[in-house]
């Protein structure tokens, strides 16, 4: 039986671990990313953040980057020829060396390249750990004991430095840390020993130590000091003093057991970082105590269902967290003072009303399904009613008023009965509900709306049903408004406005008179009502936000255009400063006087972006609650006021005609980008970095030259453009709120450079090529215009010609038959008898007729192009053989030899011929011949002579010629090129 003094000491030790138990908790947004979000799997070897803040991921089978939304993962390749259980560190430049099976590499966050520094002379068992970075030096240990110095440049050296291996190196215990912003560091390479390096001297000391340590922590809280821990006391961290080789517990006071099981350990900016169990806890540096431990906004820890492996830090103070078998989860530095209540239990905290009783320090949260949640002020459950009593249905509360004995006055919905729960919280009494017989839906209805309260009474709507809460005389009364759906209502100014039919409807909610309607079309339903502190109505629907004055007037409204984050407002509250707070699909915000909105994300801390009709509170203190589909979330307007500042934006994504561009540098140092015609379809991703996740972020761009609008991108980091050739910026902007008048943070110049049919040369070119072609079809033009003008003078030349050649061939044919006809015709006058007149007369009919055969002829002769002198000297021969008749007293004789291989044109036969035939026809109208002759003969050279003789009187060639027929004979010779 225990003593009273050793029941005193068991309570103490009760006491005090109770109290260590129940450490303060800080409440962080955790973010989680497993396997299903891109992670190569849950098995993590290490972890650390560059300076470009991509966090770097080792696998036992692979290396990953991750951006904070997207994971790379990272091959094999020349600079890096391994990618297995790689060990990272960073260097004062924000590089990273990656200590691998196959020896070292730099990664250079630059130029996005690696570089193999140290190669290993044969594959590795494991890679070598990093002691430390000291005046420019890295320092590794390989897994056979030696220290290589190394610098960025690819320089490296074995350490100088003497010290004495162990003699059989540990499989495990293979660990370093260093103090930062020291040149001392700790190393373990067996089980039982710590080796102190003095990084600045170059020295090097070993400490046994009584015990096998745990492979999983080391780390150093002084330049002098490293804290351990023990394979046979996991549950106990120890210190070790370099200098005095002593040992004592780092926790002065015991801690709560699960936050040391397998633990590890963190330093920075002066803080210190525990893992261990699920949990990561923060330690007071100066007394060694847990000072809180970090969960999320629903009170949860760190790791979940799994244990803590390591951590790090990015650039901006958020803390990545590998955990043994469920990923990695990301704990936000930067967080609001978002308080949470609900339940832990999965789909069980659809809030449907809220009450906030600061008086009593209770929340009550009314739920569909799930009943009546009473908290703390502190988020902590008090009370929880699934159902009302002598009733097994699950209790859907839709309506809370506190009356004014301090009874909870509960509203349920889809359901005829109200009840009185006490102050207590022990009892429920039942409050009378008289029906309206006129309602077509009694009873209350889904959508809650509590309108109105004084000490007198309340009144509430339930869509389209009104209740009279009357607290004097503990009744209900109902009193139908309309049978349409209706979710919200109104009481201001001693009316009760609601909307109906696209009408704003004024009513007198005594005597239930509609005083006046005024049109609100295009809402797509109203769902909530508030007014500000001018009197000024919002009615927030479907839409976007209605502003009204007193009597309904609609004065403005805000949607998208106006940068208004979502149009569906759920539910408004107007805070003690006169700020609007609405909630919505995509979180809560708050309505700037400049026009800009401030913006409540889950990531924030909030229950979830999707918020319920009608579920916002105001406590007495401002305190503001608002209610969604898992839980309510409250904050005071004044504590949610982010720090200013603007993140940095970086391009990690850039493809021209779906290939990645700049192959051989890192896109995020381009500024310039020149790409031909025919590369024109451009995507570009981008992200910020800043203390929140990228997709955190709403992002603004714009293409000068394409589109001078600015385009906002909520969440999405990733544009598309077809660009023609031009000259173009791409200007990015990014904040955690929408800005109206944004300005470029980063910016691209993007030349797309013309095809060659464009440019400004062969431009010139086609200018010059079509001024000289215009010049060329004018000048052509003109020229088949004169060409045309010449060959209509040449024709009719040409025309005149031949008039006046068959005119000739005329005057020679046909003026010897008519001459010869004139002749017998005077020789008839003269005849006595009639028997001699009839044979003249013959005779002239034969002339007539041969006229016209010599016409035919004359026609028939134009019917050639070319003639043979063979063929012109039978034409002359059938000249002749008519005119025998005509001129019996004359012997005709045509002989001579023809050349046969001469030919002529048709102008030139025409005119030989017609020559020939003129000057016989002249020998025999003028020289009264009684012998003529035509004699023809080869004269070589191709040259045909013919001579035409007669033996009659003769003329005198210089006298004045009384005819045509020398001058045409003169003519045809020169047409025909004949010398006559």
């Amino acid at each position: 039986m225990l003593s009273r003094k050793h029941y005193l000491l068991l309570c103490l030790c009760l006491l005090v671990s109770v109290l260590a138990f129940n450490q303060e908790l800080r409440r962080h947004s955790i973010f989680s990313y497993n396997v299903n979000d891109g992670l190569l799997q849950s098995t993590i070897a290490d972890l650390a953040v560059d300076g470009n803040n991509f966090c770097w991921i080792s696998f036992p089978n692979g290396l990953q980057r991750f951006n904070g939304q997207d994971f790379v993962t990272i091959p094999s390749q020349p600079g890096l020829p391994n990618d297995q259980f790689i060990k990272f560190f960073r260097c004062k430049s924000g590089n990273m060396l990656m200590s691998h099976l196959l020896g070292i590499s730099l990664y250079n966050r630059h130029n996005n390249q690696f570089k193999l520094l140290v190669p290993a002379t044969q594959k590795l068992s494991r890679p070598a750990i990093f002691i430390g970075e000291y005046n420019g030096k890295v320092y590794a240990l390989s897994e056979k004991g030696m220290i290589t110095e190394l610098k960025e440049d690819g320089t490296f050296i074995n350490w100088k430095g003497e010290w004495p291996a162990p003699d059989s190196l540990s499989e495990t215990a293979f660990m370093s840390a260093q103090f930062p912003g020291s040149g001392k560091a700790v190393f373990s390479n067996c089980h039982k020993r710590l080796c102190y390096v003095d990084l600045a001297s170059g020295t090097v000391s070993t400490h046994p130590l009584p015990a096998e340590i745990s492979p999983y922590l080391l780390g150093m809280i002084s330049p002098k000091e490293a804290v351990i821990q023990f394979e046979d006391s996991l549950y106990q961290l120890h210190v070790y003093d370099f200098e005095k080789r002593t040992m004592q517990p780092y926790f002065p006071e015991p801690v709560r057991s699960g936050i040391l099981a397998r633990s590890c350990i963190y330093q920075y900016e002066g803080r210190v970082l525990i893992g261990g169990g699920h949990d990561v806890a923060e330690v007071d540096t100066e007394n060694r105590r847990i000072h809180h431990k970090k969960v999320n906004f629903q009170n949860e820890s760190v790791g979940g269902s799994s244990g803590i492996g390591k951590m790090c830090l990015d650039n901006f103070g958020n803390i990545y967290v590998a955990t043994i078998f469920s990923g990695i989860r990301k704990i936000m530095s930067r967080n609001l003072p978002i308080k949470y209540f609900g339940s832990a239990k999965e789909n069980s905290n659809f809030v449907l009303s809220v009450l906030p009783d600061k008086k009593q320090n209770r929340v009550l949260v009314g739920t569909n399904q799930s009943g009546l949640y009473v908290y703390d002020t502190l988020q902590n459950l008090i009370k929880h009613f699934t159902h009302f009593p002598g009733t097994t249905s699950p209790l859907s509360v839709n309506g809370i008023f506190k009356t004014p004995l301090n009874e909870y006055l509960l509203i349920p919905a889809n359901n005829a009965k109200a009840l009185l729960l006490s102050n207590s919280l022990e009892g429920f009494r039942p409050l009378e509900v008289r029906p309206d017989p006129a309602a077509r839906f009694p009873g209350f209805n889904f959508f809650g709306n509590p309108v109105f309260q004084d000490s007198n009474g309340a009144i509430m709507q339930t869509q389209g049903n009104l209740y009279f809460i009357n607290y004097k005389n503990l009744f209900i009364q109902e009193r139908t408004v309309s049978d349409n759906y209706i979710m919200s209502g109104l009481y201001h100014r001693g009316r009760f406005i609601y909307h109906d039919n696209d009408e704003l409807i004024f009513a007198d909610p005594v005597t239930w008179r509609k005083i006046k309607k005024v049109p609100l079309p295009n809402t797509g339903y109203v769902r909530c009502y508030t007014t500000d502190n001018s009197g000024r109505i919002h009615a927030g629907t479907n839409k976007g936000i209605f502003i009204m004055d007193g009597n309904g007037r609609v004065v403005h409204q805000l949607n998208k255009e106006h940068g208004l984050p979502d149009e569906c407002i759920y539910a408004m509250v107007v805070d003690k400063r006169g700020d609007l707070w609405c909630s919505s699909n995509k979180g809560i915000f708050r309505v700037n006087a400049d026009g800009t909105f401030f913006q409540l994300k889950k990531e924030d801390g909030l229950q979830e972006n999707e918020f319920n009709t009608n579920v916002a509170a105001i406590a007495d203190d401002g305190e503001v609650f608002f209610g969604g589909v898992n839980g309510v979330s409250s904050f005071y307007p004044s504590g949610v006021i982010r720090q200013p500042g603007l993140p940095e934006l970086m391009i990690n994504g850039l493809q021209v005609n779906h290939t990645k561009k700049f192959q051989d540098t890192a896109v995020w140092q381009i500024d310039d980008l020149e790409i031909a015609h025919d590369e024109n379809f451009i995507v570009i991703n981008f992200m910020a970095k800043g203390p929140d996740n990228p997709d955190q972020y709403i992002y603004q761009y714009r293409m000068l030259g394409f589109n001078d609008e600015w385009i906002v991108h909520e969440g999405q980091r990733t544009v598309r453009y077809f660009l023609p050739p031009g000259k173009y910026t791409f200007q990015l902007f990014a904040s955690r709120n929408f800005t109206p008048a944004p300005f470029p943070l980063k910016e691209i110049r993007i030349s797309v450079s013309p095809p060659f049919y464009k440019t400004w040369w062969f431009l010139l070119i086609c200018s010059a090529a079509l001024l000289a072609l215009v010049i060329y079809v004018v000048n052509n033009i003109n020229r088949r215009k004169y060409a045309q003008h010449l060959d209509e003078i040449r024709r009719r030349h040409a025309l005149q010609v031949q008039r006046e050649t068959i005119s000739r061939d005329l005057h020679d044919n046909i003026g010897v038959y008519a001459n010869a006809v004139l002749y017998h015709t005077e020789q008839l006058q003269n005849l006595p008898t009639d028997q001699a007149r009839q044979g003249l007369l013959r005779d002239l009919q034969f002339a007539s007729r041969d006229i016209l055969l010599s016409l035919r002829e004359t026609i028939w002769a134009f019917k050639k192009s070319t003639y043979t002198a063979t063929e012109c000297w039978l034409r002359l021969r059938n000249f002749l053989q008519p005119i025998y008749r005509y001129y019996p007293h004359i012997r005709f004789v045509q002989e001579g030899s023809v050349p046969e291989d001469r030919s002529y044109n048709y102008q030139s036969a025409l005119n030989l011929v017609r020559v020939v035939q003129e000057a016989v026809t002249n020998a025999l109208k003028h020289g009264e011949p009684s012998v003529v002759q035509i004699l023809s003969e080869d004269a070589g050279y191709g040259k045909w002579r013919i001579v035409v003789k007669d033996d009659g009187k003769g003329f005198d060639v210089n006298a004045e010629p009384s005819g045509d027929g020398l001058k045409n004979m003169q003519k045809r010779a020169k047409e025909g090129n004949l010398l006559v």
